[in-house]
C-alpha cells in the first residue's frame, strides 16, 4: 500500500491584493503518480513553486516524512529529494549536453579537476534507461524542443529524486519519446518514487496516473481516484461547467483556391506540393522532426527556399524574409511562444502591436496612442485575453492567455493565410475550446489556415484535409473522408501499402 510522504494543507498565497491560492491541499504518495489538474491560471504552477522553494506560502503548512517542511530555495528542496521539471526549459544553449546535465553537480577527480569520463559513464547509464541516443558533446542549441525536454528529465533523474514533479513533460515529444518517458515513470513508481504529473492530455492522465487533485480558480476541488472518475466529470470539475463538443468542425462551402505550393525544397524539406483554399483548414501532421515546422518556416521566410514555387491568388510570389510573407498577408504563430513567439517582459499591448506599429503612425510620423490603445482593446476582446489591464507583462499570464496574445498579434496583421504551429500545446481544455472557436471564426471569414499539430483529435476534428510529413518529405494528403489516426500514422512512418 502506498504511503503518504508529503502533505500540503490549507495553502494560501497572494501577490499583493490578488489571491492566487485559497486553502489548497495536495497529497503525494510513494510509488504513485498524482495528477495535478486545472485550467491555466488555476494555481498549479504557484503551488508547485511553493513546494520547490521558489515562492513562499502566506498561510498553511507542509509535512514531509512526518516533519514540518518549509523550503527556502530550490537547492533546499532538492536536498530533500524534491525535484521539479518545469514547463519552461532551464538549459544553457551554448553548453553541450554533458555540461548541462552535470552543471552545478560535477563529478570531480579532485578539488580542481572534473572527472569527465565518470560523467560520460553516468550519463550513458541514464540514457540507456531512457532509450536516448543524443551525443553527449552536442550543443543544446542544436537540439529539438523534444530532445531538450529529455535532457531536463535526465537532469532530474540524476538527482535521484524521491518526489518528482513533471510539468507538461511530453508536450513537445514524439510518440516514441512519450512511450520512453512512460516506461521510465513505471520504473520510478516500482522504486517507490512519488510523482506529481501536470498535463492537459487526458489520455496520458488516465494511462499513467493513479489519483488526481483538482484546482479551480485557486481553490481545491478534491482528490479523486481516477478509476472512479469519468473524463467528462473530470473536465466538469476542472472548468466548473459541462464542456461539450470540444473539437467543433465547421464546414465551409468550397472557396477560391488561394495558395499553391509546388515542389518546395530546402535543406530540411523535400518536394512538397499542395493547394489551400480560402476558408479551408489544412492540417499538417507527422512525428517530431518530420519537417512540419520547417515547412512553416519556408512559407514564412525564416528559412531559405532552394527550389520550388509559391503562388498566391494565381500569382507567383517570392518569400525570402518574414517581411515578404507579411506583405502578402501570410502570418505565422510559432510553436515556441516563449522562445520566439512573444516578448515575455513586454506588456500585452506592446506584444499585440509590436509587429504592426506602422498601422498607427499619424501624418506627423508619430504613433497615434489612442488608435493603438483602441486596437489593443479590440483584439484582446476578440481573442478573449483574460487580464485586468493591457499593461500587464505577458510573462505573468497563463499559457492559454499567452497563446491568445500571440494570436491577437497575428490577427492585427490581417492574415489571408494563417499558419498556426501547435496552437494549443500546454493549454487547458477550457482555453482550447476558446481557441478552436477562434480558428473556426477565421475559417468562416475566409482565412486560409495551415494547422500544424501533434494532437491527433485536434488535427482530425478541425481540419478539412491533412497533409502528412515524414523525414522532410510529404508522404500524402488525406481528404476529409480519408483522415483517421491509422491513415495518418501510416503516412507519418511512411508505410507503403
Amino acid at each position: 500500500m502506498s504511503q503518504k510522504i508529503l502533505a500540503m494543507s490549507n495553502i494560501h498565497k497572494s501577490f499583493g491584493s490578488l489571491e492566487v491560492l485559497k486553502g489548497v491541499h495536495l497529497n503525494i504518495y510513494s510509488g504513485e503518480v498524482m495528477a495535478l489538474m486545472g485550467e491555466n491560471g488555476a494555481g498549479k504552477s504557484t503551488l508547485i513553486k511553493i513546494l520547490a522553494g521558489i515562492e513562499f506560502l502566506n498561510e498553511g503548512e507542509i509535512i514531509l516524512h512526518d516533519s514540518k517542511y518549509k523550503p527556502t530555495s530550490v537547492l533546499d528542496s532538492e536536498k530533500q529529494g524534491i525535484v521539479v521539471i518545469h514547463q519552461e526549459l532551464n538549459l544553457f544553449d551554448e553548453l553541450n549536453v554533458l555540461d548541462n546535465v552535470f552543471f552545478g553537480n560535477e563529478l570531480m577527480k579532485n578539488a580542481l579537476e572534473i572527472d569527465y569520463n565518470k560523467q560520460i559513464e553516468s550519463l550513458n547509464e541514464i540514457f540507456k534507461v531512457l532509450n536516448i541516443s543524443i551525443p553527449y558533446d552536442t550543443l543544446v542549441k542544436d537540439l529539438s524542443i523534444g530532445q531538450k525536454q529529455l535532457i531536463e528529465i535526465t537532469k532530474a533523474l540524476r538527482k535521484k529524486a524521491k518526489i518528482l514533479v513533471m510539468d507538461e513533460p511530453t508536450s513537445a515529444l514524439s510518440e516514441d519519446e512519450i512511450e520512453n518517458i512512460f516506461a521510465v515513470i513505471e520504473t520510478l513508481k516500482k522504486q517507490g518514487t512519488a510523482i506529481v504529473y501536470i498535463s492537459h492530455r487526458m489520455q496520458e492522465i488516465y494511462r499513467i496516473c493513479d489519483k488526481v487533485t483538482i484546482l479551480r480558480d485557486g481553490a481545491y476541488f478534491g482528490e479523486h481516484l481516477l478509476k472512479d472518475l469519468s473524463e467528462d466529470k473530470l473536465i466538469e470539475l476542472m472548468v466548473g461547467r459541462e464542456v461539450t463538443d470540444p473539437f467543433p468542425y465547421l464546414k465551409v462551402e468550397d472557396q477560391k483556391e488561394w495558395l499553391k505550393v509546388e515542389n518546395l525544397n530546402s535543406d530540411f524539406v523535400r518536394d512538397v506540393s499542395f493547394t489551400l483554399k480560402r476558408g479551408e483548414i489544412l492540417g499538417v501532421g507527422g512525428l517530431m522532426g518530420s519537417g512540419r515546422t520547417s515547412l512553416a518556416h519556408l512559407l514564412y521566410g525564416t528559412s531559405p527556399i532552394k527550389s520550388g514555387s509559391i503562388h498566391l491568388d494565381g500569382k507567383k510570389i517570392s518569400i525570402t524574409h518574414p517581411e515578404d510573407a507579411l506583405k502578402h498577408n501570410i502570418v505565422y504563430v510559432s510553436e515556441d511562444r516563449k522562445g520566439n513567439g512573444l516578448w515575455l517582459d513586454f506588456s500585452i499591448g506592446k506584444n499585440i502591436t509590436m509587429s504592426a506599429l506602422n498601422l498607427f503612425v499619424n501624418k506627423m510620423g508619430k504613433i497615434d496612442n489612442l488608435r493603438e490603445s483602441n486596437a489593443i482593446n479590440e483584439f484582446m476582446k476578440l481573442t478573449g485575453v483574460k487580464a485586468s489591464d493591457s499593461e500587464i507583462t505577458v510573462s505573468s499570464l497563463s499559457g492559454g492567455n499567452q497563446q491568445k496574445v500571440a494570436i491577437a498579434r497575428a490577427l492585427l496583421l490581417g492574415p489571408i493565410v494563417l499558419i498556426l504551429d501547435e496552437p494549443t500545446r500546454g493549454i487547458d481544455i477550457g482555453a482550447r475550446r476558446e481557441i478552436y472557436t477562434l480558428i473556426n471564426e477565421f475559417k468562416r471569414k475566409g482565412v486560409a489556415v495551415i494547422l500544424i499539430s501533434s494532437d491527433m483529435p485536434e488535427l482530425l476534428s478541425l481540419s478539412d484535409r491533412v497533409l502528412v510529413m515524414s523525414e522532410g518529405k510529404m508522404t500524402g494528403i488525406l481528404d476529409y473522408e480519408e483522415k483517421s489516426p491509422e491513415n495518418i500514422m501510416k503516412l507519418a512512418v511512411n508505410i507503403k501499402e
